[in-house]
């Protein structure tokens, strides 16, 4: 049983490392585009040229032949970046409060697991919402075709219902703990 444990602390403890890691590059990826925008504001008579032929390319898979759709483009990764981004650091305190306790089923557990549920609940609304509204500000003759992410909706019940089971856990814990 130990030895188990100890498997347990271990992987808990990288993957807190990963997630941080993650974190940091995500963090540092953002700047990117955050700079962009700035520069952009500062200086909006600036031609994007520069940047357009480095050959960047949108989401849709098409070369940016605007200036307007660069910033739609930017605006969007930043939007998205910060859901990641947010999922990240919440799996970070699965696994700090994991590789400390030694205790996966536990009730904050359970409640960061939904926590990463409604994340991406609201994510796979919130991200083609505000990228459609992103390319009819910056570039209204671009029609974009948004849609709510399946894949996202999908995982978030599957995280909603590992949040169900991690609380069950909990609960069987405690009860377990208190015969004791």
């Amino acid at each position: 049983m130990d030895s188990l444990k100890d498997k347990i602390q271990k992987s808990s403890k990288t993957m807190a490392f990963i997630t941080k890691i993650l974190c940091i590059s995500l963090i540092i990826g953002l700047c990117v585009p955050i700079i962009v925008l700035v520069w952009y504001t500062v200086a909006p008579d600036t031609n994007f040229f520069a940047l357009r032929e480095l050959g960047f390319y949108s989401s849709t898979g098409q070369l940016v032949k605007s200036t307007g759709e660069l910033i739609a483009e930017m605006l969007t990764i930043i939007v998205s970046g910060v859901f990641v981004l947010d999922i990240l650091l919440i799996a970070n305190r699965i696994f700090h409060s994991i590789g400390i306790d030694i205790m996966p089923f536990s009730r904050e557990n359970a409640m960061n697991l939904k926590k990463i549920a409604k994340v991406l609940l609201v994510y796979s609304i919130v991200e083609p919402i505000s990228k459609a509204g992103f390319y009819s500000s910056f570039v209204p003759e671009v029609q974009m075709q948004s849609s709510l992410n399946i894949v996202s909706i999908i995982l978030a019940f599957v995280f909603f219902f590992v949040s169900v089971v991690f609380a069950y856990g909990a609960e069987l814990q405690r009860q377990f703990d208190e015969t004791l």
